[in-house]
């Protein structure tokens, strides 16, 4: 695996006071930084496919975006930005969750979720987030939840109601750089819980 780290740019916006600078990679996942200085120090880091690289020098090529109300002054590449080799290919985890085997209508209820890293390089920024899927259920607040760096393990809950009686539908779905693994779990509601 290759690794590429790059880039500051200087940024002078024309109608805004601020602005939002966007990522989205292997390693880090979704970054999201806003700022209301005219210059971004921006770094990034990404896996690229060695099938792009060939023996030698090799070159890299940085694209920028412009919103239509932002104008660039400059863009500055650092020297020491560049390709690595790495040994460690991107994270993958796998997901697990667990239930409530039935509630009755109004209670609220856990889902309880366990997020490991099975492989490859720690993740960065990783989004676990509820869903309620059907009428029957409700996700009430916090719906989203964020791991810094998920070396091992990260656990946590969410917390839904039981609006009436049915089968509630609820997903839990794990969203980084590399894997978005969902989980749909269903819970009955009956008006007597069996034992």
């Amino acid at each position: 695996m290759v690794l590429g780290d790059l880039n500051r740019v200087a940024v002078r916006s024309a109608t805004h006071e601020s602005a939002a600078v966007r990522a989205l990679n292997l390693v880090r996942g979704s970054e999201v930084h806003h700022t209301t200085a005219t210059t971004i120090n921006a770094r990034d880091i990404n896996f690229i496919q060695t099938l792009g690289l060939r023996a030698g020098d090799n070159t890299i090529d940085f694209a920028l975006e412009r919103p239509d109300a932002v104008e660039v002054s400059s863009l500055r590449v650092y020297r020491d930005s560049g390709l690595e080799w790495s040994a460690l290919p991107p994270g993958k985890l796998a997901l697990h969750t667990s239930a409530p085997a039935q509630v009755r209508p109004g209670d609220s209820f856990l889902v309880r979720y366990r997020v490991v890293r099975k492989r490859g390089r720690p993740l960065e920024n990783v989004l676990v987030k509820a869903y309620a899927l059907n009428r029957i259920a409700a996700a009430l607040r916090p719906t989203t939840r964020r791991i810094g760096v998920l070396r091992n393990t990260g656990r946590g809950s969410f917390r839904f109601r039981a609006r009436g009686r049915g089968s509630a539908r609820v997903a839990i779905h794990v969203s980084t750089g590399t894997d978005r693994p969902t989980h749909l779990i269903r819970v009955p509601v009956r008006r007597q819980v069996t034992r």
